[in-house]
């Protein structure tokens, strides 16, 4: 019995072993490496998608450093930034214990591919500048759309430390970062506000009959705004054409808070100065449909209204009172520096150029009473000679603030975006209304100096609509419409110029709106798969139609409209002054940083709204659009 005993605990000890060994076996030659291994991989995904997302950081990075670098930058620079913005990105960050900088990573620029890195914890990036399809362009190509990052890293695995082994693993990652395919409309508000910062001065010309000359009396000097205090919306009274000068005085809810009398204008009834600015008033050219200028300019040679050559020491000549009003002027002025061989030395220049009495001895004499009348002494240094007129209406046109600044950054905005993606545009310009067509323009009158006043010309004021077109992206037509060609000559012969884009009327933001809606949501305009975007720039709140209340709902209905068609409005609100800022907020907010839930918000898909006080926010703010657009691209 006790044989039979230890037999059995003998053959128990002995399965014990053998159990124990081949566990011992399987832990250390199957299980540990499986778990090793299994380590190593989990280890090898993480490395990877973290240089993944450093890899793809550093794509977006580069491309939203393409998109919005200065313009004033030249396309090679604006490439090279774009690289360096990509590499300095990729050493911002790190992949599992090790941190990027510039001593472990080594750029390759412009290249598709490299070696690996020779040690390990070092990184290589290749960064690529490529066109749409994919093909490598040459830096300041441009062909360049998107930017490809290529990146590798070399590391050890982690039981290289237990076996002092030393094997090297390379991780790698590719991102495409830029523009995707993009039909983008600008809302482009060229209501009268826009020109209100610009510096003016208002001046009364009249025949001093006691001096026996033309003479000048300076009122007031200042920014538009500053002069006529008008409601929060601002003025349709502009330093350029139209002018609308009657518009310095009007009753009623709106009405400035400083009124100045423009003389030709209605109010106030029985004006006793009207036909100072011009003896022989013309007749009233009829406000028909459409408006055609023939660049002659009725008022040129004609002394003030209240000379009487009969009776020159009649200071009330042709009965026209030039003091029945304090605040009565003739003329708004801007002064503006010498420029191309004219000379302004004063305002009484700048007055005399402004109406054409500078283009010739003849029209300079006519305008003063007569060759043997007294010059005036402001006037005696200054030689008359052609092209006066339209070098100081031109150097007034690019003054006016903050309308000419806006039309640059615009134009930036959409040259840097042309520049970097396949984008297609659309333009609305709208005032009163919304364009129609290329050609349209404000249709309240096509009077220069005030729809009261005829004399002192014609001309078509553009409100153009860009139609968003399928086969063209439609630049080329965009800038021109912006920058016009040239303020045209007095003639009396057309020239067929056109005119810059500047400050008219009123504002109604619904009318672009729908514009731009219809034309992204048409099939037969818009682009398959293309990212579709509206971007309204305004300076105030919309009071077309009808009123703010009306016009405002009209909006706000259309950022609906947007949202059931998936299309964001970006909303830009330059704030001129502290009253419209709440206004403004209100209306375009997207809901964030204290704005309200107006068009921005309503028109969702990840809008967002601006406010700007300055040339630099607005510049800052069209940047920071561009950047937004950008996104990781897929490979052809």
């Amino acid at each position: 019995m006790k044989r039979n005993l230890s037999r059995s605990s003998r053959s128990r000890n002995r399965l014990g072993v053998g159990f124990f060994v081949l566990t011992f076996f399987v832990a250390v030659f199957v299980i540990l490496p499986a778990g090793l291994l299994a380590f190593e991989l989990a280890r090898y995904n993480l490395l990877a998608q973290e240089l993944s997302n450093v890899t793809d950081a550093a794509a977006l990075a580069g491309s939203a450093a393409m998109v919005s670098a200065p313009r004033t930058l030249s396309l090679p620079s604006i490439h090279n930034l774009a690289i360096e913005s990509a590499l300095i990105t990729f050493e911002q960050n790190s992949v599992g214990s090790t941190k990027f900088s510039p001593s472990n990573v080594t750029l390759h620029a412009n290249s598709l591919t490299s070696e690996p890195p020779k040690q390990p914890y070092q990184a290589t990036l290749n960064v690529a500048l490529l066109d749409n399809q994919d093909n490598m362009q040459s830096v300041g190509s441009t062909l360049v759309k998107k930017l490809r990052v290529h990146s590798l890293y070399k590391d050890k695995p982690a039981f290289a430390y237990f076996l002092n082994l030393d094997p090297t693993m390379i991780v790698s990652a590719t991102a495409n970062g830029g523009l995707p395919k993009l039909d983008v409309f600008i809302c482009f508000d060229a209501s009268g506000s826009m020109d209100d910062q610009t510096e003016v001065s208002l001046l009364r010309r009249y025949w001093n009959a006691n001096e026996r000359m033309v003479d000048y009396k300076r009122l007031a000097n200042g920014t538009i705004y500053d002069l006529f205090k008008p409601p929060p919306t601002g003025t349709a009274l502009n330093a350029f054409w139209p002018q609308n000068l009657s518009y310095g005085s009007y009753g009623g809810q709106d009405a400035n808070g400083s009124p100045w009398v423009f003389s030709e204008g209605p109010q106030p009834a029985a004006n006793k100065m009207n036909r100072l600015r011009c003896a022989k008033i013309p007749k009233l050219l009829a406000n028909n449909l459409p408006f055609k200028s023939d660049n002659s300019l009725p008022e040129q040679g004609q002394p003030p209204g209240n000379y009487d050559p009969k009776k020159p020491g009649n200071s009330g000549g042709n009965g026209v009172e030039p003091e029945a009003n304090p605040t009565g002027y003739t003329d708004l002025i801007v002064k503006v520096p010498n420029n191309a061989g004219y000379l302004y030395p004063n305002l009484a220049t700048c007055l005399e150029a402004s109406r054409g009495n500078l283009e010739s001895k003849k029209a300079f004499d006519q305008s003063r009473g007569g060759e043997n009348t007294k010059i005036n002494p402001e006037l005696q240094g200054v030689t008359p000679k052609p092209g006066y007129y339209a070098n100081y209406w031109t150097q007034v046109q690019q003054s006016s603030q903050p309308i000419s600044d806006v039309r640059s950054i615009v134009l930036s905005f959409l040259d840097s975006v042309n520049q970097s993606a396949d984008a297609h545009f659309g333009v609305d310009v709208f005032s009163d209304t919304a364009g129609e067509n290329p050609g349209d323009y404000w249709k309240t009158t096509s009077c220069k100096i005030d729809g009261n006043y005829a004399a002192g010309g014609s001309d078509l004021f553009p409100t153009p609509l860009i139609n968003l077109d399928q086969q063209s992206g439609k630049y080329p037509e965009i800038i021109s419409a912006f920058q016009g060609t040239s303020v045209g000559n007095i003639e009396g012969t057309p020239d067929n110029h056109r005119l810059a884009i500047g400050a008219t009327g009123k504002t109604n933001i619904a009318a672009p709106l729908h514009v731009a809606i219809e034309q992204l949501a048409d099939s037969g305009k818009s682009r398959h798969q293309a990212k579709k975007a509206i971007v309204l720039f305004t300076d105030g709140v919309a009071n077309e139609p009808f009123d703010i209340y009306s016009a405002n709902s009209a909006a706000m209905k259309e950022a609906q409209r947007a949202c059931q068609a998936g299309i964001p409005i970006y909303t830009i609100g330059f704030s001129q002054n502290n009253d419209v800022k709440p206004l403004e907020d209100k209306l375009l907010g997207d809901g964030k940083h204290g704005s309200g839930m107006g068009i921005a918000y309503a028109s969702g898909n990840h809008a967002t709204y601006t406010s700007v006080h300055t040339m630099k926010d607005l510049k800052d703010c069209f940047q920071t659009i561009a950047r937004s657009l950008v996104v990781l691209r897929q490979n052809k």
